[in-house]
């Protein structure tokens, strides 16, 4: 089954979903799917962000945590580069894998749930109206 959505098709140029020395910008919802999608987009962003740094800390590849974890190596790469949209189970899997919980993003306000500056945009995509 193909992804529903492709998670770093949201940000230009793709490889700012995974790679954090790389500015990307990211596109503003039109629609509530925009709004949700963009919200797991960069959810996952910053855990493949995170992904890598502790990749790049302990010298692993992508393909080494593909090995610890029994999965195809090509489609770990995909989730981690934002071809396809991970699951929470990977993430957990990911982070356990690495033994770094830390991996796992846990913004500190719902600012950071969305890219700067775009939580109104996001709410507003969602219908929310928060007067």
């Amino acid at each position: 089954m193909p992804p529903r959505f492709s998670p770093r098709d949201l940000v230009t140029p793709p490889e700012a979903f995974w790679n954090d020395e790389v500015d990307g910008v990211w596109a503003a919802p039109r629609s509530s799917e925009e709004a949700e999608q963009l919200l797991v987009a960069y959810y996952l962003s910053q855990v493949s962000r995170n992904v890598a740094a502790v990749l790049r800390e302990v010298g692993w590849t992508r393909g080494d945590l593909a090995d610890a974890i029994g999965e195809d190596a090509r489609n770990l790469r995909r989730k981690v580069n934002g071809e396809y949209p991970a699951m929470f189970e990977d993430v957990l899997r990911w982070a356990l894998a690495l033994d770094r919980p830390d991996i796992v993003y846990a913004p500190n306000s719902t600012a950071e749930l969305a890219p700067t500056g775009m939580l109104d945009q996001v709410r507003e995509g969602l219908g929310w109206d928060r007067t």
